[in-house]
């Protein structure tokens, strides 16, 4: 039988309408967890929430944070690999944004903490992101007066979160910088939209194939619901879908499943592993 790693994205995917982990998934995950399942998570989170919210579970595999600029390992509470931006691009996105007067979160990697950098928070969104994360472990937050990046650092992440109307000519200008990756969606709780920029050697697709041969895994099955969802379903040997995921991860699909609100992750993995 092939050894197979079975990976999920988190929000709209495995978490809650409520952004939580509901007790029928921990129990069916745990359960298939001890007799033996591969199972991890891939996600836009940081270890600042992720391992917060993962607590529940005996999760003993690495898992994809921040679309594939970090791999975490949950037992061992380190990171294990990383995706830095290069010195180039990041100048050139921070350029784009400054000329645009729209400074974003900052995330560089010093040792085993994510540390963000910030000038201002542009809108209630990000006040709320801000204050949802501050004092957690794993992520320290500063606010400057500008964004400096010296070619030492390891930069790893930029996140914005704004309407589509703000975000999606930044986007675009994103798309043209060598060595950045760039994903644009919206918010699975709310109609703010997020643009996240990373390494063109990042992405959750490269994340997952990483845990697999660190797992020593023949087979990925995916989960997932939105666009930053698609390069990882389309590696995937099957590539599973909630129900009420968007259009385009749907179409890049292999199974779609019931909505998340209905632990559907999980009773997938109940029915279908060992088969």
């Amino acid at each position: 039988m092939q050894k197979t790693l079975y990976i999920s994205d988190l929000d709209g995917t495995l978490l809650t309408p409520q952004k939580e982990l509901s007790p029928r998934t921990v129990e069916i995950i745990n359960r298939l967890l001890d007799q033996g399942m591969l199972f991890s998570v891939a996600t836009a989170r940081s270890a600042a929430t992720a391992v917060e919210l993962l607590s529940p579970l005996r999760l003993s595999a690495p898992g994809v944070l921040l679309n594939g600029a970090l791999i975490y390992d949950f037992a061992k509470k380190e990171y294990v690999d990383c995706a830095p931006i290069s010195y180039e691009a990041a100048k050139q996105a921070l350029q784009v944004l400054e000329a645009c007067a729209r400074p974003p979160f900052l995330y560089t990697l010093d040792h085993n903490e994510v540390c963000v950098e910030f000038v201002r928070l542009a809108n209630p969104h990000e006040q709320a992101f801000f204050e949802s994360r501050k004092g957690k472990a794993y992520k320290r937050f500063e606010q400057v007066d500008a964004l400096q990046i010296h070619p030492t650092d390891q930069i790893i992440y930029f996140t914005l979160q704004d309407s589509r109307e703000v975000l999606q000519p930044l986007y675009e200008a994103m798309e043209k910088i060598p060595g950045l990756r760039a994903a644009f969606y919206k918010d699975n709780y709310s109609d703010v939209y997020y643009l996240e920029l990373f390494s063109e050697a990042a992405s959750k697709s490269n994340g997952v194939q990483k845990i697999k041969k660190l797992c020593a895994a023949e087979k990925i099955v995916a989960f997932g619901d939105n666009y930053n969802d698609l390069d990882m379903l389309r590696i995937s040997d099957v590539g599973v879908v909630v129900e009420d995921g968007v259009g385009a991860a749907k179409e890049a699909a292999d199974v779609i499943i019931e909505p998340s609100s209905r632990d559907s992750v999980a009773r997938y993995l109940a029915a279908h592993w060992r088969i």
